[in-house]
C-alpha cells in the first residue's frame, strides 16, 4: 500500500483512511474540505477531509457493481 494525499485521488477512487475503507465524493479547494464516505454507506452525505491529508490508495471492489457469478 502506498501513502498519497486525498487531493491526488480522482473522484470515485477508493482508499483507506484511519483504518477504514472509503470512497472519494468531492475534491476540496483552497481552505475548503473535500468529502468522502465509508465504502458501504449508501446515503451518507460525506465526511470532511482536506486535500493535503494523507490516505492510503487502494484497489477495492466497486460497492455498486454486482458480484460476478462463479460460473
Amino acid at each position: 500500500m502506498r501513502t498519497t494525499t486525498f487531493g491526488t485521488l480522482p473522484i470515485g477512487a477508493t482508499f483507506y483512511y484511519l483504518g477504514h475503507a472509503a470512497i472519494k465524493l468531492v475534491s476540496g479547494g483552497l481552505n475548503t474540505p473535500g468529502k468522502f464516505k465509508g465504502l458501504h454507506e449508501s446515503d451518507h452525505p460525506g465526511w470532511n477531509i482536506y486535500n493535503g491529508d494523507a490516505v492510503i490508495a487502494a484497489q477495492l471492489p466497486d460497492p455498486n457493481r454486482e458480484p460476478s457469478s462463479p460460473n
